[in-house]
């Protein structure tokens, strides 16, 4: 299997051969500089090497790459010794999930789920479809998403969730899912993502 990897280029730099986890060696070592807050885990910030590594995930198909964010985000969340039940990503509208085939934050958050060994849900349907996030200031975004998720049906009641979102920007997605959640008498939520943009990108 590792040699079919070996003739797989590096989706990040285009250079080395790529490996089981989606990136070659030395990406690997040189990808992530994560950052753990209080409420939100991410592997660092969102330009550069990251930035590829996402949008090759997202928009070209590398979905091994997800079990590289969920290894890495899996040791930090240990080392923040949050406790989890449930992981849940953030969903995409229906009809962009048509277009692209997958949703790259639910990749991500099944392959973390199983590297924590707790529950992977989908909690969340998006309601409307909505514009881009980045294509929108701050006011816009939070404007954007208003009324834009409901909860499926799951009993969550005391329970610990984490949510997961590919790339945290003004914030506006993950408040908009957190505010759904909380309203499901749930015992914690915190955020987890691969990437944060930094305040210069607001």
């Amino acid at each position: 299997m590792e040699i079919f990897f070996k003739l797989t280029p590096c989706p990040v730099c285009k250079k080395n051969a790529s490996s089981s986890l989606g990136a070659c060696k030395s990406c690997q070592a040189n990808l992530f500089m994560p950052r753990i807050e209080p409420e939100l885990i991410y592997l660092g910030d969102y330009d550069n090497g990251l930035e590829r590594a996402i949008k090759a995930l997202k928009f070209r198909n590398a979905h091994r790459l997800s079990l590289l964010f969920a290894k890495t985000l899996a040791v930090e969340i240990k080392r923040a010794n949050w406790q989890i039940d449930i992981i849940c990503p953030i969903p995409l509208h229906w009809s962009r999930y048509l277009e692209r085939g997958y949703n790259q934050s639910a990749l991500v958050a099944k392959a973390l789920a199983k590297e924590l060994d707790v529950e992977f849900i989908k909690l969340l349907k998006r309601k409307k479809r909505t514009k881009q996030q980045a294509k929108l200031n701050r006011l816009e975004r939070k404007h954007n998403l208003n009324k834009a998720f409901e909860l499926n049906s799951y009993n969550i009641n005391n329970k610990n969730i984490v949510i997961l979102d590919d790339v945290v920007t003004s914030g506006a997605t993950v408040s908009a899912a957190i505010s759904v959640l909380n309203n499901a008498n749930i015992k914690s939520v915190k955020v987890v993502a691969i990437a944060r943009t930094s305040i210069m990108h607001l």
